[in-house]
């Protein structure tokens, strides 16, 4: 991706840590576990794969990762908390988090100027 100057968007947590929130409002949906605790428990195992990803993502040189969101229900308003989540979970740089969001996004869009 690197090699091409292809935009990763990558979930750090925040999508998975809503379903942990909204458990009740998912369980037995589709695509979802039938039960509230298979929920969490399949988010105790995904969210440290995404952390892994985010974690190995930020070490490739030249690799532009933008910030974004699923923006999958009770999403809306809480992009600050991916943020953190970079930050304190992946141990992304917070300047290259918050350049993520801003310029790297709007040349991600081709709106550089």
């Amino acid at each position: 991706m690197a090699e091409r100057g292809t935009y990763l968007d990558p979930q750090a947590g925040l999508v998975l840590e809503n379903y942990t929130l909204n458990k009740a409002k998912f369980a037995g949906s589709p695509y979802f576990p039938k039960t509230e605790a298979e929920i969490v428990a399949t988010n105790e195992k995904i969210l440290p794969l995404n952390h892994e990803l985010m974690r190995r993502a930020a070490k490739v040189k030249g690799l532009k990762i933008v910030f974004g969101s699923d923006a999958v229900a009770g999403v809306h308003g809480r992009n600050a908390e991916e943020f953190i989540d970079r930050v304190r979970d992946c141990g992304v740089d917070a300047m290259a988090a918050l350049v993520s969001a801003n310029a790297l996004g709007a040349e991600a869009l081709g709106l550089a100027g």
